[in-house]
């Protein structure tokens, strides 16, 4: 119940953003001054939409333990739960990210190392200007080997445990 509500208000955030932003290019269709104003609440508008879904995510944050806890469907009332606490929980999240950030982007650089040494033969051809067929089958020789398979797949498994570490914490 209480995550089948989170799927529908993210369907809803992605409903809403899509609304948004057609209601914004009909406005600035306008034209002068309105394109103006268009643009700007374009620019500025992800930044008060992640604004929300940090509150959003924080606020009901408790809402499957409080339902768990009251054996009843309480997902409202999480936010009475989680309002006193809403400070520390939003930095004990913006903790988890930003450790979760960190990890990932080492583990990232570790894996692109050799996926950038395998590329590389495609990039000097795309630099020469090399024909579509002869780049697919560059592509296909320096990513298609045992090694770069095993690399992708080992980053996949451990893109997977961090996630699901991080997701439990």
């Amino acid at each position: 119940g209480v995550y089948g509500l989170w799927i529908v208000c993210f369907v809803l955030l992605i409903l809403s953003l899509t609304v948004f932003y057609g209601a914004l290019m009909a406005f600035s269709s306008l034209g002068g001054a309105a394109r103006v104003v268009a643009m700007l609440c374009g620019a500025l508008a992800p930044i008060g939409f992640l604004a929300l879904l940090i509150w959003g995510a924080v606020s009901f944050a408790p809402a499957a333990a409080t339902s768990i806890g009251r054996r009843k469907f309480t997902f409202i009332s999480a936010r009475r739960v989680s309002k006193p606490r809403y400070w520390p929980l939003l930095t004990a999240f913006l903790l988890v990210i930003v450790g979760y950030v960190i990890v990932a982007s080492i583990i990232s650089a570790i894996f692109q190392i050799p996926i950038n040494n395998a590329m590389a033969p495609v990039m000097a051809a795309m630099m020469n200007g090399n024909d579509g067929p002869h780049l697919i089958a560059l592509v296909q020789e320096a990513l298609f080997t045992p090694m770069m398979l095993a690399i992708l797949i080992v980053n996949m498994l451990v893109s997977f445990v961090l996630a699901t570490v991080y997701y439990v914490a």
